[in-house]
């Protein structure tokens, strides 16, 4: 049976009344906290979309938000909104130490946050689907849309798909709206200013992203059909994937002092593990400040610097492998066998910090028997299964056919570019970047070039 409502045009309505719903006993007049508990929130996209009918709901505009990360506000920055602005994952008292006051006041501006920002004067508003009021809201939303949509088929576990899978998993399993069939194709005109938005934020090895680099990189998926999909890619690394190296030092260090702060009682050093030409190298100079002056590990090991608990950082955990290896196998600098007996001593444990982390790596290093118990790892953002692009519950590509499609693509291009892993190491298939490189767990089509046989010129060329 025809739905009366088209899936975006459902999407919009959806959002628009679950804002008015959240926002029933909130004063409009400021800027939004939105406040989203960690593994207590809808899919990511959802939280966007929230967020851009709670930001629109002065004038009711249809505009998409633009979003933005909370260290690159500033006054001229956001002029025209409105904006999003992404502050989870960052150390409060260094996102809004110079951002302008005003911008607090302002109602088209959503702060997206993991926890109450008391240094940010604006209305509060939680996003957890623990509560009851967003269970009530959820329900109402859902209720006033399925009217709308004329559907009349089952829904008693809508609402709980809802806040688990977000709007296309109940999508996806009651067809509640009408799906697009055709997808309109972009013009170049789109494409151009697409590409020319995103090239404005990025630089890359100290060098700026040329439009026409994005633009290249985009065109190669035209014969396949799936530019939208390329330019779904280029919207989350913009919105969350793209990660500068002083982000990673911030998220480093300021994980480096709580370390510290919690165990006052305890001698903590900065140890290195990695061999040469690794990551650890570059950030531990981008942090060249830290105090005390780090070590090899080596030399806590062996007794020449005194320790109890011992730190060392990785920008990127992927896999996992370098760490085991360094710390186990003698790949690195350290002597693992001297290592193992240090370990053993009660009072030693050896903590890995770093910025970004797979769950499965985290548990591989973790989970190693040779670790007997007392290695940890504390990243600031651990990457499970929707930052992979082709799972079920992926918050890149909702569509599952689009998303099926996609996938098969990226694996015949991924093929020819890293064959033994072509959707990034260790099926990771994540889509994620630095500024100074590319992690091998992203897509082999994000950093990988081609051959004369096989050509392709990557977005981002992995050093």
């Amino acid at each position: 049976m025809a739905r009366a409502l088209t899936y975006i045009e459902g999407k919009r309505i959806f959002f628009r009344f679950l804002a008015e719903e959240l926002l029933v006993e909130i004063q409009r007049d400021s800027a939004i906290q939105l406040i989203l508990p960690p593994g207590s929130t809808p899919p990511t996209d959802d939280c966007y979309d929230l967020a851009t009918a709670i930001a629109t709901r002065i004038d009711a505009s249809e505009r998409a938000a633009q979003i933005i990360k909370v260290n690159n506000v500033t006054a001229q920055s956001v002029l025209e909104g409105p904006w999003i602005v992404e502050c989870r994952g960052v150390a409060a008292d260094a996102a809004f130490l110079n951002m302008p006051a005003y911008l607090s006041r302002r109602p088209d501006i959503v702060f997206l946050v993991d926890e109450p920002v008391a240094t940010l004067d604006c209305r509060r508003l939680v996003f957890d689907v623990n509560l009851k009021s967003v269970l009530t809201a959820a329900t109402n939303s859902f209720t006033e849309l399925a009217r709308l949509a004329d559907y009349h088929g089952p829904g008693i576990d809508m609402v709980a798909r809802f806040l688990v899978r977000g709007l296309s998993g109940v999508q996806a399993d009651f067809s509640l709206l009408q799906d697009q069939q055709q997808t309109r194709a972009l013009t170049n005109s789109e494409i151009e200013r697409f590409c020319k938005s995103i090239s404005q934020l990025w630089t890359y090895v100290d060098e700026p992203v040329r439009p026409e680099r994005i633009e290249k990189w985009v065109s190669q998926f035209k014969k396949y059909g799936v530019e939208r999909e390329a330019l779904l890619v280029l919207q989350y690394l913009n919105r969350i994937g793209y990660i500068t190296k002083g982000e990673i030092s911030n998220y480093i260090s300021h994980t480096l002092e709580a370390l510290r702060a919690r165990n006052k009682s305890k001698t903590v050093r900065v140890t290195t593990i990695q061999a040469g030409g690794k990551s650890e190298g570059a950030l531990l100079y981008e942090i060249r400040n830290l105090k005390p002056t780090p070590v090899p590990l080596n030399d806590v090991t062996f007794g020449k610097v005194t320790a109890d608990v011992v730190l060392c950082v990785d920008d990127v955990i992927g896999s996992g492998g370098t760490i085991v290896k360094s710390l186990f196998e003698n790949k690195g600098t350290v002597d693992s066998h001297r290592f193992l007996e240090w370990l053993k001593s009660p009072a030693n444990s050896l903590v890995v910090v770093s910025a970004l982390a797979s769950k499965s790596g985290i548990d591989r290093i973790v989970g190693d028997p040779r670790g007997i118990g007392k290695i940890s790892v504390e990243a600031t953002r651990v990457l499970g299964p929707t930052e992979s692009i082709f799972g079920d519950n992926s918050s890149i590509i909702s569509d599952p056919v689009r998303r099926e499609l996609f996938q098969a693509v990226c694996t015949i291009i991924g093929k020819k570019l890293y064959p033994k892993h072509p959707l990034g190491w260790n099926d990771c298939q994540w889509c994620i970047a630095t500024n100074y490189n590319v992690p091998n767990c992203s897509l082999p089509i994000i950093w990988a070039s081609g051959s004369e046989i096989n050509p392709w010129e990557p977005l981002l060329p992995r050093r």
